[in-house]
């Protein structure tokens, strides 16, 4: 309850602001409206909490040059399933499910610190995850950045609607790699147990 997306997005700001060549923008729930983010707009729907979107870019000198990565993390700062609600005991670690977006903005900050000779922007869509009489529907269907339609079948599924509204906003920059950090679904945890992690690559080089 002490970390609801605006005050995660005020600590972004706290922690990026004495960095060097560092830039932070936060949009507000008008902002996200008018930008037409709908997959973040879908999701947070549901909680009296207004959601957030920020960007944080690590610029150093001679920047234009330099090759640049697009960090993208997820960041529902609860997640309780929406209307297709999680059990009980399944909602007890969410407060994680902002690991996604805190991982992405601490890693620009150590690239900043670290003055390392690459451009990076990191974006994180904040939002909760919670049933209400104005959450998202299943069947409900939603319009992303790009433009593209999805149907929601399932409002446990949010990871992939908030993503795919920041990946949109990462590709218009267009990056030379995009790095996207989540908290994945728990068939994940079966396919691969307790002690390894999912990764998934367009090049093995990126790998």
């Amino acid at each position: 309850g002490d970390l609801p997306p605006k005050e995660l997005a005020r600590r972004f700001e706290r922690r990026l602001s004495n960095d060097p060549s560092v830039r932070v923008d936060v949009w507000n729930e008008k902002r996200v409206m008018e930008e037409r983010l709908g997959g973040l707009l879908a999701v947070g729907a549901g909680s009296t909490q207004p959601v957030r979107f920020v960007t944080a870019s690590y610029n150093p000198k001679g920047g234009s040059k330099l090759p640049h990565v697009a960090l993208v993390g997820k960041g529902v700062c609860f997640d309780s399933g929406g209307l297709s609600l999680k059990p009980a005991d399944s909602m007890m670690t969410m407060k994680y499910d902002m690991s996604g977006a805190a991982i992405v903005m601490a890693a620009l900050s150590i690239v900043a610190r670290l003055n390392l000779p690459v451009r990076v922007t990191a974006y994180a869509p904040l939002t909760e995850n919670l049933p209400s009489g104005s959450a998202v529907k299943p069947g409900d269907v939603i319009t992303i950045r790009n433009g593209k339609t999805v149907e929601v079948l399932n409002t446990d599924a949010e990871r992939r609607l908030i993503l795919a509204d920041a990946l949109s906003v990462a590709v218009e920059s267009n990056p030379d790699a995009i790095i996207d950090v989540a908290t994945l679904t728990g068939a994940v945890r079966v396919a691969l147990g307790e002690d390894m992690a999912a990764l998934f690559s367009s090049t093995e080089d990126l790998a």
